[in-house]
């Protein structure tokens, strides 16, 4: 494949499942090694790391055996003269700290914090102008989909991306690879099988500003209109939303969006939110949490 050619120092693997980048990962690594290289694989947790180990030693079984490259199975250490390979777990930014590499690979990167490598993967490279390979599957838009925007979007040669879906794995079922869309959704079939990039959450509404039709305006504007108001509460994965309007002039003017923010915050800004634009009648989704925060709210109005 052409990421192993490649001369870029970020590469980016997007694939679906089963694809069959872990053993394209490790042969990678086996390369790098072998030409005197430091690897360091990390994957966010033990399961993926292991199946990364069992290739890069099944491969090596052979000089292994015959003491020519040296196995620590205990810290998953492979080392051939200034060349090495070692496998860590790296859910988090913590558990790579103290480590180097000439070429660091972050398996299954979407699933990790992205501090492994903002805060410590991209330093260690410093010091030796190291490259790095970001894997995985997509996880919706997230820290992944950002570099992977920025690798096809790149003119310099410094980043590359390849992407690959389920079905290019001549190895696996055709028979069950086309039955599984009856097992999935179609936001999970779009995702793991054909590595696609979801909308991450909270994004059921997009292009709010685009979408208001009516021209900035003023409380003032509206005395004696019939003014009335929306609200969807969260707190923390997807966005609280308000959304006023104006009845007699059916038109939306305003709204407000926002999340992690604790509920008693919340209340306060909803209430001032409303008391600005002098909401007359408001609508509140009292699912799940909803109703303490209207009851909460209505106090706070009243």
């Amino acid at each position: 494949m052409a990421v192993r050619g490649s001369r870029a120092k970020r590469k980016v693997l997007v694939e679906g499942r089963r694809w069959g980048k872990t053993t394209l990962l490790a042969g990678i690594a086996v390369e790098a090694m072998l030409a005197g290289r430091r690897v360091l694989e990390a994957a966010p947790v033990a399961d993926q790391t292991d199946a990364f180990w069992e290739y890069c030693t099944q491969s090596l079984s052979a000089p292994i055996s015959a003491g020519i490259i040296y196995k620590n199975e205990t810290d998953r250490l492979l080392r051939f003269g200034k060349g090495r390979i070692r496998a860590k777990t790296a859910w988090n930014a913590d558990t790579l700290r103290g480590d180097y590499a000439d070429l660091l690979i972050l398996d299954e990167y979407p699933q990790m914090d992205p501090g492994a490598w903002d805060l410590v993967g991209a330093p260690m490279l410093l010091d030796n102008n190291g490259d790095a390979l970001f894997s995985g599957t997509p996880k919706r838009k997230n820290h992944f989909f950002a570099h992977y925007i920025r690798a096809i979007g790149d003119d310099s040669g410094r980043w590359a991306a390849w992407h690959g879906t389920s079905l290019e794995n001549p190895y696996l079922s055709k028979v069950a690879l086309a039955e599984i869309t009856q097992d999935m959704t179609e936001a999970a079939y779009k995702q793991e099988i054909l590595a696609e990039f979801l909308e991450g959450e909270g994004a059921v509404f997009r292009n709010i500003a685009a979408c208001m039709n009516a021209p900035k305006t003023l409380p003032e504007e509206h005395q004696g209109h019939r003014i009335v108001a929306g609200i969807d509460l969260a707190k923390s994965v997807d966005y609280t939303a308000i959304s006023v309007v104006c009845a007699t002039c059916k038109q939306e003017f305003a709204h407000d969006r926002y999340n992690k923010i604790e509920y008693v915050l919340q209340v306060k800004r909803m209430g001032a939110f409303l008391q600005k634009w002098q909401v007359q009648e408001v609508l509140v989704d009292e699912t799940g949490v909803g109703s303490p925060i209207v009851e909460q709210l209505r106090r706070d109005l009243e």
